[in-house]
């Protein structure tokens, strides 16, 4: 089994303190090989907000673990955030 195995804790929807310089790293990496950064997310509408406010932020994050749906898409920083809604009801 992975060192990191259990790096991520589902029960929580939380990353540990060290992975988000991790998903910021690769996020970054996105934003210098493509136009636009779409991040799908099951972190929570906190943790989205905060990647959403960091440097290296993606253009777009699907935030679905706490099933929000928004009238229109939340300006966090320079990114839009849109939720799921319950079980997914709402992409597309």
């Amino acid at each position: 089994m992975a060192d990191n195995a259990f790096a991520y804790t589902p029960l929580s929807g939380a990353f540990r303190e060290e992975e988000l310089p991790v998903l910021l790293h690769w996020l970054q990496d996105a934003r210098n090989k493509n136009d636009i950064v779409i991040l799908v997310s099951h972190s929570g509408l906190e943790k989205d907000r905060s990647i959403a406010s960091s440097p290296g932020a993606p253009n777009i994050i699907i935030s679905g673990h706490d099933q929000n749906l928004f009238e229109k898409p939340l300006r966090v920083g320079k990114s839009i955030l849109v939720g799921t809604g319950k079980n997914g009801s709402v992409i597309g």
